[in-house]
């Protein structure tokens, strides 16, 4: 017997079964955005991460405030020395020169102040420039040699041992060879010039802490004496910071200061070691309460300041 052909349910008037129409495997189906047009195939999305990240905000209610109240002012205090100025020309030429000396003196200065402000942040933004270019390995490499060593000389005004690194980096092949080099020649000696600026502010410090009539004070001292150290190291390291350069290093040294501190046990720990081995402070230490603590903070924070300062990465 012949075996009949398997059957399947259906009605009887149905014409012979035929298979179903064979379709194109899903797994090669696209998107209509990528179907091939007119010959010239699939249409390619590029991968922008730049487009897509987040555009800057820009300047915020605060700072539109603070810019036409200042707009306000200048423009309030010019106009009044003008009408001044012309009131004593009025009077007299030989008032209204003086005036005129006398305005034109004060707009001087306060140019020469804008203008070391400018100055300061340039140069907080060299110094984010050179970081940004060591920290990627494919950067020009002409670019990262030149700002290293223009960075290297200016240190070198200070640090002399600086100066000994600047044949290595020219004869550097690679951005984490340049890296290598100034974190071995240059970021070495300032972190020990920095250790000494921290290691006379606290002992300063714990003194002015020791003789302070009133336990009240002692918060006002520690943020004076705290502010000429980070001028002082900022100044070790090339920087010349203004009111608003200051303010910018200090957000940073807070920064690095709070990600590179451990826990109070091993603070406490570094802040009994080093009242230890310092005489002068271990000895006020032992005479005012605090005073040690407030000279361990000045050393801390002076070696902050000096991490904040180099364009390298601090180490973890």
């Amino acid at each position: 017997m012949s075996a009949d052909p398997p059957r399947r349910p259906g009605f009887a008037d149905d014409s012979a079964a035929e298979p179903p129409p064979t379709r194109t495997s899903d797994a090669l189906r696209t998107p209509a955005l990528l179907v091939e047009e007119g010959g010239k195939g699939a249409v390619a999305v590029p991968w922008a991460p730049a487009d897509l990240s987040v555009p800057r905000a820009g300047m915020g209610t605060l700072g539109l405030a603070a810019s036409g109240i200042a707009v306000l002012l200048a423009t309030w205090a010019g106009f009044g020395l003008a009408s001044v100025v012309a009131d004593q020309f009025a009077t007299s030429p030989l008032l209204g020169w003086l005036s005129l000396a006398a305005a034109g003196t004060g707009a001087a200065l306060l140019g020469a102040a804008m203008l070391r402000e400018v100055r300061g942040l340039a140069s907080l933004g060299t110094v984010d420039g050179l970081a940004a270019l060591l920290a990627d390995p494919a950067a020009p490499i002409e670019e990262t040699r030149s700002r290293a060593l223009a960075w290297v000389r200016s240190v070198a005004r200070r640090v002399p041992e600086a100066d000994r690194v600047i044949p290595a980096i020219s004869a550097a092949g690679s951005v984490a060879e340049i890296a290598a080099h100034l974190r071995a020649g240059v970021a070495a000696p300032l972190a020990g010039e920095a250790a000494r600026i921290g290691r006379r502010a606290a002992v300063q410090g714990g003194a002015i802490v020791a003789l302070s009539p009133s336990p009240g004070l002692d918060g006002v001292i520690a943020l004076w004496r705290g502010l000429r150290v980070v001028r002082e190291v900022a100044t070790l390291h090339g920087l010349r910071p203004g009111l608003f350069g200051t303010a910018r290093l200090m957000r940073r040294t807070i920064s690095i200061a709070a990600t590179t501190a451990g826990a109070d046990l091993i603070a406490q720990t570094a802040a009994e070691g080093f009242v230890g081995a310092t005489p002068v402070v271990r000895d006020l230490a032992a005479a005012v309460p605090g005073a040690g603590i407030a000279a361990f903070r000045l050393y801390r924070l002076a070696v902050a300041t000096a991490a904040a300062c180099l364009p390298l990465p601090p180490k973890a």
